[in-house]
């Protein structure tokens, strides 16, 4: 909602905008993205016309608008759960749905060269998500019990690192889809937030549980140059007028959508 403020308003009154908003979401007050954005990039006006002459397709303005700041955090949020979990070329990511989490995950991954097995219950979606890259489509509507297919596609080891923000709702078997000493990195709980843990397993195989919610400074050096080469990029569903936000809800509601649902504040 923040988007159109960019064309308008010193970055820095933006900066400070995001920075209050992010703190109320989170029930603190702190210093938000954008900050150590400029402190690395002090002339973002320079960077956002580089790239937007380059590439003027809307979903690259949507990233780089830095009024969708949102975006940008949330590029770093993944990055980060990614250097967290150690992921490295030749493993195996398990990544849960086909909203813009999960596919900027994809990206990321593959970039560093690891295998993708993405989660959806729609198999057009799935099929989107292969041209995205992913190595391997599982519907968790046809397969409940999708751990079993997870295993099936990783010779019965299991995943490395399962990238886990969905929660209540497919927690048990995502968490069964984990390999000996794989991670768990968590950053969200769309379906809710009370699940149950089986501690033998987490023992016995020796998994590791990791919270990530934001990120060092110092990850912008390594992530922007991506976003401005355009090796990483926004899936954007749709984009609708303020005016029609409860749609975009109605939208997000219903699980059609691929990408991101924009509002454009006119």
């Amino acid at each position: 909602l923040l988007a159109s403020f960019a064309l308008r308003l010193p970055a820095r009154a933006i900066s400070e905008m995001v920075s209050y908003a992010i703190g109320a979401l989170l029930g603190a007050a702190f210093l938000g993205v954008l900050p150590h954005a400029l402190e690395h990039f002090p002339d973002p006006e320079a960077l956002l016309g580089t790239v937007l002459a380059k590439n003027k397709a809307y979903d690259r303005v949507c990233d780089f608008l830095r009024g969708e700041h949102f975006y940008f955090a949330q590029h770093e949020q993944i990055w980060q759960a990614l250097e967290l979990a150690h992921v490295t070329s030749g493993q195996t990511v398990l990544l849960l749905g086909t909203g813009g989490v999960s596919l900027f995950a994809l990206q990321f991954a593959r970039l560093r060269g690891a295998r993708a097995i993405v989660l959806s219950s729609s198999n057009d979606k799935l099929e989107r998500a292969r041209a995205l890259g992913a190595d391997v489509g599982i519907n968790y509507k046809e397969q409940p019990e999708f751990s079993k297919a997870v295993m099936a596609a990783t010779k019965n080891e299991g995943v490395e690192l399962l990238y886990e923000h969905i929660g209540v709702d497919v927690f048990e078997q995502a968490y069964r889809s984990l390999k000996m000493g794989g991670r768990l990195v968590t950053n969200g709980v769309t379906t809710g937030h009370l699940v149950s843990l089986h501690l033998g397993r987490l023992w016995t195989r020796e998994v590791s549980l990791i919270g990530s919610t934001m990120h060092p400074a110092e990850d912008l050096r390594h992530m922007v140059p991506l976003l401005e080469r355009g090796q990483v990029h926004g899936v954007i569903d749709r984009v609708l007028p303020l005016a029609e936000a409860a749609e975009g809800h109605r939208v997000l509601d219903s699980n059609n959508f691929f990408g991101k649902v924009v509002l454009a504040v006119d």
